[in-house]
């Protein structure tokens, strides 16, 4: 299993943070250029929720998810786990800490990659990339 850990303060407070966090607003807007998500349903963060989520990517690469969100903890975080993904598994602890006067995003990220060696490789680049992209991008939605 590989294990990865983004962490980036954000100017905002903790309540601030989670309540984007727990948004249509994050899953819609943390996404890379040319990446869309739909999400079938409400989202709705509570212990136990289903989400189904369909991303398509550049036009053609069609990716289909169905979470399960646990251990949440408003407004300190939450985990989701795959139950359907493009990987054969995969686990995603959102942490929010309070940092001062502002707050720190802390993405835990288990996974295991499809494709054997070059699958874990490919992944661990990409997983890295996209959730560097969605600190960057949520400092900029968060800002006071």
């Amino acid at each position: 299993m590989t294990q990865l850990v983004f962490e980036s303060p954000m100017p905002c407070t903790l309540e601030q943070l989670w309540k984007f966090h727990s948004s249509s607003e994050a899953l819609h807007s943390l996404n890379p250029p040319l990446t869309k998500v739909r999400l079938k349903g409400e989202l709705n963060v509570v212990e136990g929720a289903r989400l189904e989520v369909t991303s398509t990517i550049l036009g053609f690469i069609h990716q289909d998810w169905e979470v399960k969100l646990s251990a949440v903890n408003p407004p300190k975080g939450f985990t989701d786990q795959a139950i359907r993904s493009p990987f054969q598994e995969w686990k995603h602890h959102h942490v929010f800490l309070q940092n001062g006067d502002m707050s720190k995003l802390r993405d835990e990220i288990h996974f295991v990659a499809k494709g054997g060696a070059l699958g874990r490789i490919i992944s661990i680049v990409v997983v890295t990339i996209l959730f560097k992209f969605r600190h960057m991008r949520t400092r900029s939605l968060v800002k006071r």
